[in-house]
């Protein structure tokens, strides 16, 4: 005889993997039956197993002559609704609170068979819990804790140049000073407890030493005298000397000792050198008092002459000559800049030609023909002494002039008609001579 089972009753949970036609009858129950619903059409599979389900299913089993049925009661319950946990990063020390709703006619079990709605974490790991209806049916989760890593501490010394400024972990600092901070990770935990000791550098100043201001024509020559390198002037390499050819204001830049940047800003001023005019006095008449022709442009403060020992100053811009010495002058000048320029002149003189009449008269209608004095072709002095015979001085002039009349010897008919002895001393080029001879007088 065919056999469909006992008539039972089916109960399961929703999304239960084991829900099919063939779980359905009793154990024992022949293969092979057919399965009907309760309407008594034919079921091939289950139509609809979402909870909730009371449904009635027949199941048929025959031999080809005999039959046998049997009533299946199916029931499928709700699993309880979960909300789940998201997987969590904690900060070191810090705590993760889960706080689970468990709905009436509901029991909570966690991993550890604790009932807790509410659980405190504070350790990395993999928890799970579950919540279970009046049915039995049961709903679970699992999720992740991770535990991030305590702050590290970091202490930074570092000194910087003036004027710049040091940058770490996103903040600029640019004052020098003693810096607490706490630095936090994307995930909001402090990552670094920093600690900063900022330093400046002392200034090392750019020292530039040498002519600023220049003569026109010449080359100023700079020095950096402290210890800086990567010298540059204008942004050009130099080293530290530097020729500078042309006036105006130059940037001078370099790198001190601790990897500074300095720079310093000069002036080089060119100033006009100043002129001298000299003339040469040639086939010159020597003269007692006689100036060197010389001129000058510019604000000179220093003069200097060359030979000196036949002028009266040597320091002087116009000195005059002590003596009729041929040569060569050289006057050599400096302005209150420091330029300096100089010029040469040459001096010569040409000997004395003196003339001295032989013969004058007491009373002669031409003045020029009652006085007894020199001309020449030069206006020195002289020194005149005339002699009777006998020896005796009747004339004596000291400072007379080569041709002027008025200054010589007149008789005006106070001697006696005869022959009177001449003494004449004169300066020619600076050498004392001496002329001498007789005169005669008439009436």
């Amino acid at each position: 005889m065919p056999y469909a089972g006992m008539d039972i009753s089916r109960s399961y949970c929703d999304g239960d993997t084991s829900i099919s036609l063939a779980n359905l009858p009793e154990e024992s129950a022949d293969q092979g039956g057919t399965f009907y619903d309760a309407d008594f059409n034919t079921l091939d599979h289950l139509k609809d197993i979402n909870a909730p389900i009371d449904d009635i299913i027949y199941y048929e089993t025959s031999n080809g002559i005999c039959y046998d049925t049997a009533q299946i009661s199916l029931s499928i319950k709700p699993v309880p609704s979960i909300s789940k946990v998201e997987d969590a990063a904690i900060c070191f020390d810090d705590r993760y609170i889960a706080d689970i709703n468990v709905e009436n006619n509901t029991t909570l079990t966690w991993f550890d068979g604790l009932n807790d709605s509410l659980r405190i974490f504070t350790e990395a790991g993999i928890y799970s819990y579950q919540i279970a209806n009046q049915y039995g049916c049961t709903a679970a989760d699992t999720f992740a804790i991770s535990v991030l890593p305590p702050a590290i501490n970091k202490i930074i010394y570092t000194q910087l140049c003036a004027g710049q400024t040091y940058s770490n972990m996103g903040k600029i600092y640019a004052v020098p000073g003693y810096y607490l901070d706490t630095l936090r990770s994307s995930q909001g935990c402090d990552s670094v407890y920093l600690v900063l000791d900022l330093m400046s550098f002392p200034i090392l100043p750019l020292v530039v030493e040498g002519d600023f201001d220049v003569c026109a024509g010449n080359t100023a020559k700079i020095i950096i005298t402290s210890p800086h390198d990567q010298l540059k002037v204008d942004g050009v390499n130099s080293g530290k000397t530097i020729t500078i050819t042309e006036s105006g204001t130059y940037i001078i830049s370099g790198t001190d000792q601790n990897g500074c940047p300095q720079e310093k800003e000069i002036t080089i001023t060119s100033h006009p050198v100043p002129e001298v005019f000299a003339v040469d006095m040639i086939d010159t008449v020597f003269m007692s008092g006689l100036k060197i022709p010389v001129s000058y442009d510019g604000d000179i403060e220093s003069y200097r002459w060359s030979p000196a020992n036949h002028l009266d100053c040597d320091d002087c811009p116009f000195p005059k000559l002590l003596a009729a010495h041929d040569g060569i002058y050289t006057i050599s000048v400096e302005d209150i800049n420091g330029c300096k320029n100089e010029a040469h002149l040459r001096v010569s003189f040409r000997d004395a030609t003196l003339f001295v009449p032989n013969i004058i008269a007491n009373h002669a209608t031409d003045p020029e023909n009652s006085i007894f004095y020199i001309k020449g072709n030069q206006s020195s002095a002289y020194t005149l002494a005339v002699y009777d015979r006998w020896g005796n001085l009747i004339f004596h002039r000291k400072d007379a002039q080569v041709n002027n009349r008025e200054q010589g010897w007149n008789p005006q008919g106070k001697v006696v008609a005869g022959v009177y002895i001449y003494l004449i001393s004169y300066m020619d080029n600076g050498e004392e001579k001496t002329l001498y001879g007789s005169v005669t007088v008439i009436d």
